[in-house]
């Protein structure tokens, strides 16, 4: 991982560190746009190390849960209510099925696990597209799955979406802002409530998340 994180900081440290010193030998004037341009990528460095963080904390135990009973279905809900805007803009289809379903959970850690799956299913669903959203019971668990019918992922990649920094395709992630660590945020979450987190996907076709978690928590 200290390979991973190195390489991550090392790309838009280098960007910064050319464009200072092309202002500083006045090659480039010190305008308002490279201004922006290099607070904007300083503020990515920062998020990306606010992750690392994140992530480091919760494998390693030290973020501990504040589990509460919590109606699963309410959650949902709230974190697509922040999305309206994004659903509205690309006009894409939601199909949202669920159930009322109370579980002791950590309402901000799973918060955090349902807006990025969210999230993703977003930027990599085209314009008119659909997602799909189901909450039940399966026996002893709760079985949340975020499916779309987007970009979907190659196979050789579906094993690695959950590590650190792996982006299955890097140059169009980073242009949409990606830094290849939020599904393994969701991963670490999930594990560290007992549950699992699979991915289902087929190229050019769409991608299926699922979430368990168990009821008797």
């Amino acid at each position: 991982m200290s390979s991973d994180i190195a390489h991550e900081l090392r790309t838009p440290l280098t960007t910064i560190q050319g464009s200072l010193e092309a202002m500083i030998d006045g090659i480039w004037p010190i305008d308002e746009a490279r201004l922006v341009s290099l607070n904007d990528e300083v503020i990515r460095l920062t998020h990306l190390i606010n992750n690392i963080e994140n992530i480091a904390s919760i494998e390693h135990r030290e973020d501990k849960l504040i589990k509460v009973d919590t109606d699963l279905s309410k959650l949902i809900q709230q974190v697509l209510n922040n999305f309206q805007s994004n659903l509205e803009e690309k006009r894409i289809t939601l199909d949202y099925q669920t159930e009322k379903i109370i579980v002791a959970i950590d309402p901000n850690k799973i918060n955090q696990v349902i807006t990025n799956l969210l999230s993703n299913a977003i930027k990599f669903t085209q314009t008119k597209g659909k997602i799909i959203i189901k909450l039940k019971r399966v026996a002893d668990n709760v079985v949340l799955t975020i499916e779309d019918n987007g970009s979907g992922i190659a196979e050789k990649d579906v094993p690695h979406v959950f590590d650190h920094f792996y982006m299955a395709d890097p140059a169009r992630n980073r242009q949409q802002g990606g830094q290849g660590i939020g599904l393994a945020i969701v991963k670490a979450i999930v594990v560290a409530h007992g549950g699992s987190v699979s991915v289902d996907s087929e190229l050019g076709v769409g991608t299926i998340f699922t979430v368990k978690l168990p009821l008797n928590n």
